[in-house]
């Protein structure tokens, strides 16, 4: 016999005798129940056995996401369902805190499922060796391996039935002295199995439980300090043992048997390298359980793009193959002020995953009679102005989704989301930009006949009418057409709510002008003025209805949910005020104009089809400035370079349908972000989007970016220098913030 093995023999005799005489003190509520469980199911034998200790811990709601943790534990509990020799394994579920509102999935009902209620725990590894304690080595030595699990981990994402998944951690544990296995091993700081899943072989936990008693009873200044002695130190005392440990990332990567050296790091730079739980190139198969929680999921960025879209889809794909479970999708990712917002994004984006067309492959089987009759049936007409505006394109390090900047891809996006997919959008440019010239072959790649390209001809861009000429010409081509019910015109930096087409398309009143609810930032240079002149300016940005002293705003501005993010010049040039509506409406600048005020964008619009045709009005009638002067030049600067007043004329049609043509306006409610068209760039998409709001002093110079983008400018000491990253960090959110803002010059040292 080894000197190990004496001495892990003397550990368990004495850890016998000390706990017959002092735990009957201390355990947790419903112990004693679960222990005669256990022996319960001991008696009844079955062969190769394993016991499962899940840690159900604080939630955090206000950082963490109940989505993300909901499913966890659904996810888990599902798979013991589906275990029909459940006599052979059994799971413990550590919950704790009273009232846990995670509780009511732990199935406590069946033979082999212990649940124990915690008052507290320091942290789920403690509470983990804290149970095997009270278990005593007698009964866990008749276990093979012993796993550990915690809710901020998903899984098992495959093999799922019958238990099949636990055989992946139990088969390396009984070869090449392997004694701890875990979906991944780090070398941060030093080689460790990751804690948040991982198994051990049951021969060593009398010696693993008797050497980490004084590390568990230490107080630790930060929980970095407590992470480098606990999860660190646990594989530091199996491999100081003689023994080896794996993983199954470095089982992917030609470590077969066991670790034996640090893997590097070579796939797309992210926000912490170092640690594999972000690393791209792994599966979600691969790993079995994933860390999906805790940090991972508040710091966006932290998790590889590559990953999140596979989570995506073993999510749907298990939400769909197991019904029952009743998985919660699409899911927010975390918590917070936001969580509003990030769920309204969550589930507008996830319809991308199935765009709803008009033409299906059942459709074409159908003829083409069928295909006539989609053809001819009453639809919303877009016509899209394609232009060149300031950051059309912009380089993102790490980009998780499309971003908000003006993006066509974006808008064509939000056309395929329309829940009513009973839309034809004509695109056409309006400049001369040498990066339109494949507009054409764009659009096509989509393989969606409503997307269309109008050739302009020999039309040329001209500054005087921004492009409306062209404008006019294509407005007369679709109000031939038949099936073009209502008519929008729009540019290519707008995007629109899943639900914008099917209200206009059920709308039912004669009026012939609907307005959708329109969230622009344009809308604030426009407020800045008036609100600047009232007496008082303090602003209650939470109020459903903007007020001055209190006063309600009138005239050309509407009583609908409005923000003004600067108010007081101050505070002005710093940005970054627009959470206070974002968390009471869900957008950032959400407002209702009026044809009377000449401020009312064309993109909000949709006129009634038959009712133009007989105006015989087009836009080219308002370009004389000196009869149609541009009201909002002075004081709306989000428009590109060159392109002032770009709205101008579309204004002044609108304004003469309402005033000489007695057109009534229907404002059609809001009612999330399903409901309203955007005009790009929008921070309140960006931020839905989980991206950060960069609010520069120059309106031009505003645009959505990811987290990596933010830590690479903090790099650069000139950034560093000019935008205030202590209030990203720490000022906004749990992590990290939403809003990005110049630094206060007071602050700055010289």
């Amino acid at each position: 016999m080894s000197w190990n093995q004496i001495l892990v023999r003397r550990i368990a005799i004495f850890l016998a005798l000390l706990q017959s005489v002092c735990l009957s003190a201390s355990l947790p509520e419903n112990w004693q129940a679960t222990q005669s469980k256990v022996s319960t199911a001991q008696k009844a034998g079955g062969g190769t056995r394993a016991l499962m200790i899940y840690h159900i811990g604080p939630l955090h709601e206000e950082a963490n996401s109940m989505d993300i943790m909901t499913n966890n534990v659904k996810l888990f509990t599902g798979s013991i369902g589906k275990d029909q020799a459940a006599s052979k394994d059994f799971y413990i579920f550590n919950v704790v805190g009273e009232s846990h509102p995670l509780e009511y999935l732990v199935p406590k009902d069946l033979p082999n499922v212990g649940l124990v209620q915690w008052k507290s725990a320091d942290s789920d590894l403690a509470t983990h060796l804290r149970t095997l304690e009270m278990l005593t080595v007698d009964v866990t030595n008749k276990f093979e391996a012993v796993l550990f699990v915690n809710h901020g981990v998903r899984g098992p994402i495959v093999r799922r039935t019958n238990g099949e998944w636990i055989e992946d951690f139990t088969r390396p544990l009984r070869s090449n002295n392997v004694a701890m296995v875990g979906p991944t091993l780090s070398c941060e700081v030093s080689p460790h199995v990751q804690t948040h899943m991982f198994a051990l072989r049951t021969s060593l936990i009398p010696f693993v439980q008797a050497q980490m008693k004084e590390k568990l009873e230490a107080k630790y200044k930060s929980w970095v300090d407590l992470v480098a002695s606990l999860e660190v130190g646990l594989t530091g005392l199996i491999m100081n043992a003689g023994n080896n440990v794996s993983s199954f990332m470095h089982q992917s990567r030609g470590q077969a048997t066991h670790f034996t050296h640090c893997l590097k790091y070579d796939g797309p730079q992210n926000l912490v390298d170092q640690n594999p739980t972000s690393w791209c190139g792994l599966s979600p198969e691969t790993l079995v359980f994933v860390k999906w929680g805790g940090e991972a999921m508040r710091n966006p960025g932290y998790m590889c793009n590559s990953m999140v879209n596979q989570m995506d889809d073993a999510l749907e794909q298990t939400a769909r193959a197991e019904p029952h479970l009743q998985l919660t999708v699409p899911e927010v990712r975390r918590g917070g002020r936001m969580s509003k917002v990030f769920k309204m994004y969550a589930q507008e984006a996830w319809i991308d995953r199935q765009p709803v067309l008009l033409y299906t492959n059942a459709t074409i089987a159908a003829g083409q009679a069928k295909i006539q009759e989609l053809r001819s049936t009453p639809k919303v007409c877009f016509l899209v102005r394609v232009l060149v505006p300031h950051l059309l394109h912009f380089k993102y390090e790490n980009p998780g989704t499309n971003l908000i900047n003006k993006e066509l891809k974006l808008f064509i996006a939000s056309l395929q989301r329309q829940k009513n997919p009973n839309w034809v959008a004509m695109f056409y440019r309006i400049d001369n930009a040498p990066e339109h010239s494949k507009l054409n072959s764009l659009l096509n790649a989509y393989n969606d006949p409503r997307l269309e390209f109008l050739s302009k001809g020999g039309l040329h861009y001209s500054a005087a009418d921004a492009g409306y000429g062209a404008t006019d010409k294509f407005l007369l081509r679709a109000l031939q057409r038949s099936e073009c019910q209502w008519i929008s015109v729009t540019t290519s930096d707008n995007a629109y709510g899943s639900e914008v087409v099917q209200r206009v398309m059920a709308h039912r009143s004669d009026a012939p002008m609907l307005q959708v609810p329109l969230d622009s930032k344009r809308y604030f240079d426009q407020l800045k003025p008036i609100l600047l002149q009232a007496p008082n300016r303090t602003i209650d940005l939470a109020a459903p209805v903007l007020t001055v002293s209190g006063v309600k705003l009138s005239g050309d501005i509407a009583t609908q949910p409005t923000v003004v993010r600067l108010l007081d010049p101050a505070i002005g040039a710093l940005g970054c005020t627009l959470s206070p509506r974002l968390e009471a409406t869900g957008f950032t600048h959400l407002i209702h104009a009026t044809p009377e005020s000449l401020r009312l964008d064309l993109a909000a619009v949709f006129m009634n089809a038959e009712k133009l045709r007989k105006e015989k009005v087009l836009f080219g009638h308002f370009s004389d400035r000196s009869k149609y002067p541009c009201y909002d030049t002075a004081v709306n600067s989000t428009d590109p370079a060159g392109y002032l007043c770009l709205n101008a004329q579309g204004a002044h049609l609108l304004h003469h349908l309402a005033q000489r043509s007695n057109w009534a306006l229907a404002q059609l409610p809001a009612d999330g972000l399903k409901s309203a068209v955007f005009h790009g760039n929008s921070p309140t998409l960006c931020i839905g989007a989980d991206h950060i709001w960069f609010d520069h002093k120059d309106p031009l110079q505003q645009r959505c970016f990811t987290s990596m983008d933010a830590f690479r400018m903090l790099e650069k000491p000139e950034y560093k220098a000019a935008y205030d990253f202590p209030n990203l960090w720490d000022g906004q959110g749990p992590v990290i913030g939403s809003c990005l803002r110049m630094r206060d010059p007071k602050t700055v040292k010289q």
